[in-house]
């Protein structure tokens, strides 16, 4: 969810298979901690992630501690502007890049995509 919008995005298969990996480790970590959830992100011991604490920032917090523990350069929104540069580079319409990050304007959309000068450069080559 995005501003209290649900968004439904595809998932390439190799981002598929992980999860689906994932969620087999998942079974075997709640048999063996009897715990019932049918969450995707859960802790070490089989108890979801999200509680009456922490809703949707549980996975934002723990992607955070995960990088500051291990030196990368990563954070949730990093991510999402990951994601819009490669679907530009993809050729995805920008309009439909901004419904999938739940954007209310293209000009939001367009803030999100990063790329270098020299990317810029061998682009418009293209054109010339």
């Amino acid at each position: 969810m995005k501003n209290g919008q649900i968004l439904k995005i595809p998932l390439e298969d190799e981002l598929l298979m992980l999860l689906e990996h994932l969620i087999r480790q998942n079974h075997e970590v709640r048999k063996r901690y009897k715990e019932k959830n049918d969450y995707v992100f859960i802790t070490k011991s089989g108890k979801p992630t999200l509680n009456d604490y922490s809703h949707n920032n549980a996975i934002s917090k723990r992607i955070n501690a995960y990088s500051k523990k291990y030196g990368l350069s990563i954070s949730p929104h990093k991510i999402r502007r990951l994601y819009a540069t490669n679907l530009v580079r993809k050729k995805v319409p920008l309009a439909i890049i901004s419904k999938a990050l739940g954007h209310s304007s293209y000009e939001v959309t367009q803030r999100y995509i990063e790329m270098d000068v020299d990317e810029v450069a061998d682009t418009l080559r293209k054109y010339l």
